[in-house]
Parts: structure tokens; C-alpha cells; sequence
């Protein structure tokens, strides 16, 4: 008997991780009902706090440049760090 495959779950995972990118950076979406689409609200801070601490050591791995606290280096540089990082702290 032929296995199944699991390819679908991992897919969904991977669209509502990659759903909420924008949002962990900026603190808004960036395209319009990709999150409603998915069955979250963009606006709810639960939901929001609820999906950085499951996939914002992700985020933070897929956008080392978004880890930076905010200051000016030496060099006169302006460093930023994301919107979910600076609201909510390290991720679960």
C-alpha cells in the first residue's frame, strides 16, 4: 500500500507563516486578506503576540537584519529591529 503524503499541512503551515512576514515587520499587512483568507485578523493582538511566539524565531532567522536594536553605530548607521520583536520581545 502506497504512503500518503503530508505535503498539504506543511504547505498551509508554511502560508500562514509566510502570511504574517508584514506583519511581524511593520506591524500592518502589506496585502489585503491574505491573513482573513487563512481564518486570523490581522488587528487582534492575541493572535498577533499568539503567532510571533510560534514562528518568530523563524522570522528572525529568515531576516537576521530585523534582530538589530535600534541605535547608530560608530559608523553613523541607523539599525532597525521589527515591529513584533520591539512589541512583543523574544519569541517563544
Amino acid at each position: 500500500m502506497p504512503v500518503k503524503r503530508r505535503n498539504q499541512k506543511r504547505r498551509h503551515t508554511e502560508a500562514i507563516r509566510d502570511a504574517w512576514l508584514d506583519v511581524f515587520e511593520g506591524g500592518f499587512q502589506m496585502v489585503a486578506g491574505t491573513l482573513e483568507n487563512l481564518g486570523f485578523d490581522p488587528e487582534d493582538e492575541e493572535q498577533i503576540e499568539a503567532a510571533w511566539r510560534e514562528y518568530g524565531r523563524w522570522f528572525l532567522n529568515q531576516r537576521p537584519e530585523m534582530y538589530r536594536v535600534r541605535f547608530r553605530d560608530p559608523g553613523g548607521e541607523l539599525r532597525k529591529v521589527s515591529w513584533a520583536l520591539e512589541k512583543f520581545g523574544e519569541p517563544g
